[in-house]
């Protein structure tokens, strides 16, 4: 949402998809083509690469973003498809060093970045990850 109440992106999990797909649409609902989609791959550990996101649903150009796991908690980055870090997620940790929660997270994001999409893409990797 943004902050007059305006819901941004309306998000689909695809129930028939054995690893899961995700496919977000814009404010209009959940008509015509989704404007992104995220695929889950198979086999992630440290550091690999936990989905692949498409924009505009072409799946002729490729994966445009790569989420990928950085340790076992909630800790992840967002490249785009030139490998630049466009968005790194990390748990919240207090003064002391303890974290607060799964679903309390730090978000930092590269100048002319849409945040509203970088947000869709950290509540998918929540929902995969079972966090959220």
């Amino acid at each position: 949402m943004d902050l007059s109440g305006q819901v941004l992106f309306f998000i689909k999990k695809e129930r028939l998809r054995l690893l899961g797909r995700w496919s977000g649409y814009l404010s209009g609902g959940f008509k015509g083509k989704p404007w992104f989609q995220v695929r889950r791959n198979w086999k992630y550990s440290k550091g690999d690469v936990i989905c692949d996101v498409n924009l505009g649903c072409d799946k002729s150009i490729g994966s445009c973003y790569k989420i990928q796991q950085i340790d076992k908690k909630s800790s992840f980055q967002i490249s785009n498809n030139t490998g630049q870090l466009v968005a790194k997620v990390n748990q919240k940790q207090s003064s002391r060093g303890f974290g607060y929660g799964d679903d309390v997270l730090t978000l930092e994001v590269e100048p002319q970045v849409d945040y509203s999409f970088i947000v869709a893409l950290v509540t998918i990797c929540g929902l995969i990850k079972h966090k959220l």
